[in-house]
This record gives structure tokens, C-alpha cells and sequence, in this order.
């Protein structure tokens, strides 16, 4: 019954809701001591009946027997024991934080021991639903990142997925906070090194599956564990059907699709994306990312305009972008968006060239999240962060 009003709820559009799914039937095996001893601490237990609760879950003994045979004991440091009076009381207490999903606040964050969450869309917030197989089809990956050298590939792992007559449904990995958030922490800057790793594997392997992102933004690279993942596929779309390239085709009257700051000057003329796009896209990340700034940010809000600023930006290149930056730390990004605007409508890419242009053609290293130095940016530093690039190649 509760799906079912969740599901007349997102058959609006603009709507989204918070859920979360408990597996009862092993529900006692989901105890995790520790952090139950943290939420022990939150309405004051005291730490005497903490510290007795902890030694009562861990280092259990666990045997079998079977008739007059008994197996080696087993020490466990998870779950309850069964028939226990005890062990409803403490899982009622381990889901105490489940008080959340009522919140009505849309940024109350998922709790750190949830290991996936699920999507849910309307339809036309996520038009390949049932057409972006090549992201859950593991083998692919795994072939592709062994012809390439890749010991990793940030795209989500979706092991599931749905749909209603209205709404899309795909169950993935929990993953972290986003690049957008870091990059506001460190004073809407990121360092030259780690701006230079975030690049073309992804998209060298999304194209070579015939689709374009088409929305390249930090808020769609998230963050786990030293890993990045590009993530959010929603405006996905083939640029191949059938095996045949689609026709540059303006529609003047519609176009500026996207996220207004980075959008492709094809796009903002109505013209299917496509992997030059998607490239064009990802150059003005960068840029962004370095120099904390674009000549079109004051202008966002008329579509027109940001789209005059952009070519007349491409059309001055190197000198357009070598003089946002008056230390040339922005050489590498005006070659490469020199490179990506020869390119043509329906070409392929030369990725390998490009990885050279941006230097990192060779191993890299852990990217570096910490704020810039004050000597490059006049700001004070933060703490540093490590995290590896969402293409990572092989020693």
C-alpha cells in the first residue's frame, strides 16, 4: 500500500520521495555492535551498559551439531543471538535513525551503513530507462578496461532495475558527496594536477557504446572511497541509432538543453549531441574547475547570451583561455579546446591525443582535493584529500 502511494506521488513531475527497505527476515544479522554503540551514546546510555552490550554482540561463540558430531566453534562479531529477549530491544534501537525517512527535508543524507539506494524517475526525467544496458553489463566493462590498461572505470554499478507505467526504477551503489561540494569548500578552485586527471576514460568508453552523457558537471562526479564515479545519466542519448550517425540538424527555436553553464554550442543550437559535445562539455569543466571562473557565469540567465560568450571564447582560442589565467596554468585546457573545435560533427575522437594534451597519458596519481596553494590562488590551504580519478590506469 505504501508503494503504491509513492508511485501516485512521482507520477508527478518534479517529485521524489525518501524511502528505505528493510530485509527483516535476517533483521537480527544486521546488528553492527559498533555502530550501535554509537547510537547508544546519542540518548546518553551510560557507558557501563554500552560497554556490557558491546562484550554481550561480540566474540560470540557459534557451533553445530549434528546428532552426537559437534564442529569447531566459530567467534562472531556481528548480529544478535536468536531467542534472545534481548536482541529485539537492541535492533529496535540499531534502526532508532529510520525517524529520518519522514523528514521532509530532501537533504538529510543517507545513513552510513546503507550500502544502495534506490532511483526512482519520472519517465521523462530519464528517457533510456530501459535502453542504457552497456552501464550494468559488467563483462563489457571488465573487457574493455582490460584492452585499455584500466585498473578502474568510474561508472555506478546498477544491479537492478524496473519500470511502472510512469516511472523508472534502478537499484545502484551508495555512493558519496559530489565533486561540486569539494569544489565549493576549496573557494570554487581545484588544483592544476587533479583538474587534469578528470577526464576521458568514461567518456572514451559511454561513446564507444554509441551514447553521449550530454551532462558533465561535478555535481554528477561523486566521491567514494579514493574513487570518483561519473554518475546521472538522465540526459543520456544515442548518437549512433542504428549504426548511423545523426544529421547536424539546428532547431533554433528550441536548444539550450543542459546545464546552461556548460552546454555545447551544438547543443544550445538545437543540434543532436554528440561526442564532440560531450568533449566541449568537459573542456569547460575543466576550465571552470582551474581558474574558479568562466566569461559567461554573469550571464547565465539568458541562454542567448551565454551562447554568444562561448563562441566567441572557441573562435579566439589559445589566446581566449591563456588570458583567464595570468600564471598560463590554463596552456593544456587551450589546446585541448582547440583540438575538440576541429573536430567534426560526426567524427571520432582521438582520445589518446588528447590524454596527451592534458599530460596524463602515463600512470597517475591520487588526485589531490585540497584547496590550491595561497601562492596560486592568494587563499589559505585546507586539508588534503586523496581520491583516485573515475580512469585509472594500470601499473
Amino acid at each position: 500500500m505504501r508503494l503504491h502511494f509513492i508511485l501516485q506521488h512521482l507520477d508527478k513531475i518534479g517529485t521524489y520521495v525518501r524511502n528505505l527497505f528493510v530485509d527483516f527476515s535476517l533483521a537480527f544479522n544486521t546488528i553492527i555492535p559498533t555502530a550501535l554503540q554509537t547510537k547508544l551514546t546519542q540518548p546518553s546510555v551510560p557507558s557501563s551498559i554500552c560497554q556490557w552490550i558491546i562484550s554481550f554482540l561480540t566474540d560470540r561463540q557459534q557451533l553445530v551439531r549434528l546428532g552426537k558430531f559437534m564442529s569447531n566453534s566459530h567467534s562472531t562479531n556481528t548480529g544478535a543471538p536468536q531467542g534472545c529477549v534481548l536482541s529485539p530491544r537492541l535492533f529496535s534501537l540499531y534502526i532508532y535513525f529510520l525517524s529520518i525517512a519522514s523528514n521532509r527535508d530532501v537533504n538529510v543524507p543517507v545513513h552510513n551503513i546503507t550500502d544502495f539506494v534506490i532511483k526512482v524517475e519520472y519517465h521523462e526525467n530519464g528517457p533510456l530507462f530501459s535502453e542504457l544496458n552497456y552501464k550494468s553489463q559488467k563483462d563489457t566493462m571488465n573487457n574493455w578496461k582490460k584492452f585499455k590498461r584500466l585498473e578502474f572505470l568510474g561508472i555506478p554499478i546498477y544491479w537492478g532495475s524496473g519500470l511502472t507505467e510512469s516511472n523508472g526504477i534502478r537499484l545502484m551503489d551508495r555512493l558519496g558527496i559530489d565533486l561540486q561540494i569539494v569544489f565549493m569548500e576549496n573557494g570554487g578552485e581545484l588544483k592544476k594536477p587533479t583538474v587534469l586527471q578528470l577526464g576521458l576514460d568514461v567518456l572514451e568508453y559511454i561513446h564507444d557504446n554509441e551514447y553521449i552523457h550530454a551532462d558533465i558537471k561535478a555535481a554528477n562526479l561523486l566521491l567514494q572511497g579514493d574513487s570518483v564515479y561519473l554518475a546521472d545519466y538522465g540526459l543520456s542519448d544515442r548518437y549512433c541509432p542504428n549504426g548511423d550517425h545523426k544529421e547536424y540538424k539546428e532547431n533554433p527555436k528550441k536548444g539550450h538543453n543542459g546545464t546552461i553553464e556548460y552546454t555545447s554550442i551544438d547543443v544550445h543550437k538545437e543540434v543532436a549531441p554528440s561526442r564532440r559535445g560531450d568533449l566541449e562539455v568537459l573542456g569547460y569543466c575543466l576550465l571552470h574547475w582551474q581558474c574558479g571562473t568562466l566569461p559567461w557565469l554573469s550571464s547565465f540567465k539568458n541562454p542567448a547570451d551565454v551562447q554568444e560568450a562561448k563562441a566567441k571564447l572557441m573562435s579566439n582560442l589559445p589566446d581566449s583561455v591563456l588570458n583567464m589565467s595570468t600564471s598560463g596554468t590554463s596552456t593544456e585546457i587551450a589546446r585541448y579546446l582547440s583540438s575538440v573545435k576541429n573536430l567534426g560533427y560526426n567524427e571520432k575522437p582521438e582520445y589518446q591525443t588528447l590524454r596527451k594534451i592534458l599530460s596524463v597519458a602515463g600512470p597517475q596519481g591520487p588526485l589531490d582535493l585540497s584547496r590550491p596553494r595561497l601562492l596560486e590562488t592568494g587563499r589559505p590551504t585546507t586539508q588534503r584529500v586523496s581520491v583516485r580519478c573515475f580512469g585509472t590506469s594500470a601499473q
